[in-house]
């Protein structure tokens, strides 16, 4: 299936929901098709559901560490994208409960400023 996709270039549909391939994969922690994904358009990892979430959202919200990595690693900008209500990749990580999630970000460097941005209503990531 995952063939066929790449073949036809079906990797930028997306459902109702406006979840594309890549989204699924993420939620189902499938690591080699999101490789394969990312690989033939990486600029999947930046496209927002009708929830404004990305793949890196869904991966933190899902606790798929592993996955969070390898976006992070070939899309780093995407750790700046923000859903509809304003949360980034920690508020989502934190949502998860998974400790290596959160623990993935808040020792990253680059990625330490997302400690205190304020989601629409004024939360950070840890007031949620």
């Amino acid at each position: 299936m995952t063939k066929l996709l790449l073949d036809n270039g079906n990797i930028q549909k997306y459902d109702k929901m406006g979840w594309m391939p890549l989204h699924f994969s993420v939620k189902l922690g499938y690591a080699e098709i999101v490789k394969m994904l990312l690989i033939k358009d990486r600029s999947t990892a930046y496209k927002a559901d009708n929830k404004g979430r990305t793949a890196l959202h869904v991966a933190a919200r899902h606790g798929r560490v592993n996955l969070m990595r390898e976006l992070i690693s070939i899309c780093p900008g995407c750790c700046e994208l923000v859903d509809k209500k304003g949360r980034n990749v920690l508020h989502h990580a934190l949502k998860s409960k998974n400790r290596n999630a959160v623990r993935l970000v808040l020792r990253k460097p680059s990625l330490g400023n997302l400690i205190n941005e304020k989601d629409k209503n004024g939360n950070t990531p840890f007031l949620l």
